[in-house]
């Protein structure tokens, strides 16, 4: 149970716009923050106190740009104040990909969280089940450990904290993450043809076996990395691990 301090005031459904510096120095010295119904609001903080830019991948770096902290070229063309100029904000965004394999057991299966299948160098794997009415589906990820991607965060409002910035992550555009996504969902077909693997098969009046896939299947062939470059970026989601955009220094 959270017990809150006589010096800790939680505010819910508050929506923050820019920061507040002081004219001599750059340090934050308040926030400007709307309440749920739409009026503006003033927080100022005491002396020795800080302010924690705490707001995710997406949001701390549009705080940033709104408050007058990023490129300045950029800033300067949304004729936002520059408070400090740093050009690697709103940059170097990135997201970590997941392929998905879905097929239907042949027998009734209780749902599970996540659980670890493999992992290499290039990547891991992870099988998680779902039941949905009258059906389970059992789901074989592929994901990537890193990826070399990268992506920028850019305003869609150069005052409006609420309207969402515009990313658009731009998976597999560096070809070393699409030559890693086929040797991870190379394993992931391989380890379909394991002999532990035979259990969740389906098999037809003639004794053949068979996956019933559920949306995309793998190719038959797995030594040929066109089809499985095309199953990449067919089945491509994301698992909502944005980072970046925040980087202070060069990036590595």
């Amino acid at each position: 149970m959270l017990r809150l301090k006589v010096n800790f005031q939680l505010f819910r459904f508050r929506y923050f716009g820019p920061y507040t510096f002081s004219i001599y120095s750059l340090f934050v010295v308040g926030v400007i923050y709307s309440d749920s119904i739409g009026k503006s609001h003033e927080a100022w903080i005491r002396p020795k106190g800080e302010v924690i830019l705490s707001a995710g991948a997406i949001s701390s770096p549009q705080l940033l740009l709104l408050s007058g902290v990023g490129p300045q070229q950029y800033l300067s063309s949304l004729n936002i104040s520059i408070i400090h100029p740093q050009p690697f904000v709103g940059q170097f965004m990135n997201d970590v990909p997941r392929n998905d394999i879905n097929f239907v057991p042949p027998f009734p299966s209780e749902g599970f969280a996540l659980q670890l299948v493999w992992i290499t160098r290039n990547g891991y794997s992870e099988l998680i089940s779902s039941n949905i009415p009258f059906l389970s589906v059992l789901t074989l990820m592929g994901k990537l450990s890193r990826t070399l991607s990268i992506s920028s965060l850019k305003l869609a409002s150069r005052t409006n904290m609420r309207i969402n910035p515009v990313v658009r992550f731009n998976y597999f555009a560096n070809l070393v993450d699409l030559a890693n996504c086929v040797k991870v969902m190379r394993n992931v077909g391989m380890m379909l043809k394991t002999r532990s693997m035979e259990q969740y098969k389906f098999q037809d009046w003639n004794g053949t076996k068979y996956f019933k896939f559920v949306g995309q299947s793998l190719p038959e062939d797995l030594s040929n990395d066109a089809s499985i470059k095309t199953l990449c970026q067919k089945t491509l989601v994301t698992i909502w691990h944005y980072h970046g955009g925040c980087l202070v220094g060069e990036s590595s």
